[in-house]
């Protein structure tokens, strides 16, 4: 959980507390809707360029830590 007002994160107007959540892919089909236009997958290598104002690459980075550690992760907060 990280707050988007640390220096980590760009300046932003409000107090906004970010989750990331490891997922599993269970069924369904991504349907388009006001938010998002597309969904796909890629490597962290692959990443297409981001709207860095809403995730950074160090943040998606350390995701993929997690998903990739052999052990479990501790929930961290800032």
């Amino acid at each position: 959980m990280q707050i988007l007002s640390l220096p980590h994160n760009p300046p932003f107007a409000y107090a906004v507390f970010k989750t990331f959540v490891m997922c599993e892919l269970v069924g369904g089909e991504f349907q388009p809707n006001s938010e998002t236009i597309a969904s796909a997958y890629f490597g962290l290598n692959e990443l297409p360029p981001m709207a860095e104002e809403k995730n950074t690459p160090a943040q998606v980075e350390l995701c993929f830590q997690a998903h990739h550690s052999n052990k479990p992760w501790i929930t961290q907060f800032d």
